[in-house]
């Protein structure tokens, strides 16, 4: 009897053990499954969780891709059905590497630049974890905070990659000779039709929160959280409220403030160096078009296009400032789509199929 009892009693130990180890293995395949290197983008590896991460941005555009390409629903089986030579899975898949390549070009560039030392996707885990924290314990302490209460990975993400991107070109264009007339005019006889064929008379509503007017954020923080406001009042706008309607919504530690503004040829230069970004969204928009927010010198804007009439091409002297911007800009962008071109990316096929 003894020896049947301590034989079951060494069965259950055998038993507990071997559970013990197979939930201890199961966690490490686990870890080791999130942490595996997808693809290799110049030398630098990323993980399944980085590249889940853009993947899961993929998915509402690509379901919009199917659903008008081929009227395919969404479905249990949806990601992985073949509607004619394409399949879900596979084209969010190479939307995402094609998205986390270009944006891994630039952050590897800023790290050549000095800019940022670290780039390893844990380590970006860490500072947004640190970050939620500090806010969590702000509010329990009910100081203002601007922006989410809590980012979540791909907000946090973005707003780290936009920020450095902004620091990395204006580096770039310190370094870089300053453009000489004759390319600027080359440029300007590139692109100027139809970004300068001259709306003599754009005038636009506005909705705005100033940045102290024009001395800049309080914090990053504070900047997100205008851009936020706006956005929910742009968003109203184009559901049938007024401007003035929009305006009178509470805007919690800021205050929305309405005018309308015209743009014309003899203000483009002023334009140019106070509020170029909206200059350029009026010059593209249609009657009754509402913009997303949009960052100036003076502060962020929401505009909508009351009326707008024809006219001749802007001269290139009306537009030589703006044009050093623009040139700028594409010159960034150019330098970009040349890495981008010489980009070495190495797939890890296995890792890379298992994903869904």
């Amino acid at each position: 009897m003894k020896r049947r009892l301590k034989l079951m009693v060494a069965a259950g130990i055998l038993l507990c053990l071997t559970i013990m180890i197979t939930l201890y293995n199961s966690t490490l395949f686990k870890e080791s499954n999130s942490k595996a290197t997808v693809v290799t983008i110049n030398n630098t590896p990323i993980g399944t969780e980085e590249f889940q991460l853009f993947l899961d941005q993929q998915r509402s555009d690509t379901v919009g891709y199917f659903k008008e390409k081929y009227g395919a629903v969404d479905s249990p089986d949806f990601w992985t059905t073949a509607f004619g030579d394409e399949v879900p899975i596979e084209k969010a898949k190479q939307l995402a590497l094609d998205a986390l390549t270009s944006v891994k070009i630039q952050q590897l560039l800023a790290k050549q630049e000095g800019l940022v030392q670290e780039l390893d996707y844990p380590a970006f885990l860490q500072q947004l974890a640190k970050e939620n924290k500090r806010r969590e314990t702000a509010v329990q302490q009910k100081k203002v905070i601007y922006g989410p209460v809590q980012y979540d990975a791909w907000s946090y993400y973005n707003y780290l990659f936009s920020n450095l991107v902004n620091d990395l070109k204006s580096k770039l264009k310190a370094q870089d000779e300053a453009a000489s007339d004759e390319t600027l005019r080359e440029f300007y006889n590139r692109i100027k039709d139809p970004l300068y064929r001259e709306k003599k008379e754009i005038t636009v509503e506005q909705l705005y929160i100033s940045n102290n007017d024009g001395q800049g954020w309080d914090s990053a923080e504070a900047k997100q959280s205008a851009f936020d406001k706006l956005q929910e009042a742009a968003a109203s706008v184009r559901k049938g409220a007024s401007f003035a309607e929009a305006a009178a919504h509470d805007g919690g530690t800021f205050e929305f403030q309405l005018k309308e503004q015209r743009f014309d040829q003899r203000s483009s230069k002023q334009d140019a160096e106070l509020s170029k970004a909206l200059r350029d969204w009026a010059m593209q928009a249609k009657k009754g078009q509402v913009s997303e927010p949009i960052e100036a010198a003076d502060g962020m804007y929401v505009l909508r296009l009351l009326t707008t009439k024809g006219g001749d091409f802007q001269t290139f002297e009306h537009v030589k400032e703006e044009l050093k911007i623009r040139y700028a800009e594409d010159r960034y962008q150019r330098r970009i789509q040349i890495l981008r071109s010489e980009a070495h990316v190495v797939v890890n096929t296995k890792h890379y199929q298992s994903i869904k």
